[in-house]
């Protein structure tokens, strides 16, 4: 990376592979790091090559139960990212966390960005969220979701 050059500007900065300080910290599952990137102004809509949310919720073959991991759903759902931003296969967010029938990662997406979340999205594939449920807990969870903000019901 860059040495010289506003904060800003090293916070955005990306390495030889692409990945910016942001990026690595989620990719890393690295909570505080996260929270301390965006703090300082790193773009936590940052799209390369999926979003930052999906990164964080997938993993990327580490172990997506591990509770920093959830902790990063969360400061970057906090930060207003684009909660229902959609990769080059038309995923989202919510398709990932219900594919991988992580409940917990769906309850964060649900408590802080509710009002805005689509259950209506679908990949390129044509699957909606609903379609991807393993679980009953999932289809449960999905279900009383779906239903309020249905109902105009769901405040968050």
């Amino acid at each position: 990376m860059e040495q010289d050059g506003s904060l800003l500007d090293q916070i955005g900065a990306q390495n030889a592979d692409g990945r910016s300080p942001l990026r690595l910290a989620v990719e890393n599952g690295l909570t505080e790091a996260t929270q301390s990137l965006i703090n300082f102004g790193a773009d936590a809509n940052e799209y390369f090559p999926d979003p930052l949310l999906q990164v964080a919720i997938s993993g990327y073959g580490s172990q997506v139960h591990d509770p920093d991991r959830l902790g990063v759903v969360r400061a970057l759902v906090g930060a207003r990212v684009d909660i229902n931003a959609q990769n080059a296969g038309g995923w989202s967010a919510l398709h990932t966390a219900v594919y991988l029938d992580l409940v917990e990662v769906v309850e964060v997406l649900i408590e802080l960005g509710g009002r805005d979340l689509s259950m209506d999205l679908v990949t390129d594939g044509g699957q909606s969220a609903m379609d991807m449920v393993k679980s009953v807990a999932m289809f449960n969870l999905l279900q009383e979701f779906s239903l309020l903000q249905e109902l105009g019901l769901w405040q968050d």
